[in-house]
């Protein structure tokens, strides 16, 4: 009988050890990184609402925007993409004149965001921008013979560092709104009149401007 008694404690025990092995740890950890994707909200709105061909007050030319950030150091990957399509026409009733712009821009680099407020994020950026532009312009003049027809393409390709500055205002934990200034250096490849000469383009010039914050990004952190 004592011998059952000892049996049945030792076999109590080991299961008690064997369910106290088993049992969850809570391995939950905070994040290394932080996501942010961003929107450009006042350009998105321009180009499906404005349509009437008028110049952009906004010359930020990025739609959308990604950065993978530490979430200690706030240091991380950056990128952006935008895009800008438009036509218009001209005509004084004897000349007729059609204009077609496509424009498309990069930027990949690296991003430094400053945790100094639970609500407000300045950040800078460092990265290469790359641009392509193309324009198509047709001329068409009409006269008392017949109609005489001017078809006119520029291209162009852009590469060269740009610098930028910024603020995040965060609404909620996921959502926050932001801002930013840049400052860029292009080298431009030109080709005249879209043909290309020696079989390739050539470096015309080298431009630099400055665009002011008066771009508003909807951004998601993750």
């Amino acid at each position: 009988m004592l011998k059952k008694f000892f049996l049945g404690i030792s076999a109590i025990a080991l299961n008690c050890s064997v369910f106290a092995q088993a049992a969850p740890k809570d391995t939950t950890a905070s994040p290394k990184h932080t996501r942010y994707y961003g929107i450009q909200s006042n350009l998105l709105l321009q180009q499906f609402i404005n349509l009437n061909g008028n110049s952009l007050s906004n010359n930020n030319p990025y739609l959308f925007t990604f950065s993978n950030s530490s979430a200690t150091t706030g240091g991380g990957f950056a990128f952006g993409m935008g895009y800008f399509v438009r036509k218009s026409t001209l005509s004084d009733g004897i000349t007729n004149t059609n204009t077609s712009d496509a424009n498309l821009n990069f930027r990949f680099g690296y991003e430094k965001k400053f945790f100094l407020h639970e609500k407000w994020t300045p950040f800078y950026g460092i990265q290469a921008d790359l641009g392509y532009f193309d324009r198509d312009i047709q001329v068409v003049i009409n006269q008392p013979f017949g109609q005489n027809t001017l078809n006119i393409r520029e291209r162009r390709r852009s590469i060269g560092p740009s610098f930028r500055g910024g603020v995040l205002y965060a609404l909620s934990k996921h959502i926050l709104l932001g801002t930013e200034a840049n400052f860029i250096f292009q080298l431009n490849f030109n080709v005249p009149n879209g043909i290309k000469p020696n079989g390739g383009f050539k470096a015309t010039d080298f431009a630099m401007s400055i665009n002011a914050p008066t771009a508003v990004f909807l951004i998601i952190r993750y």
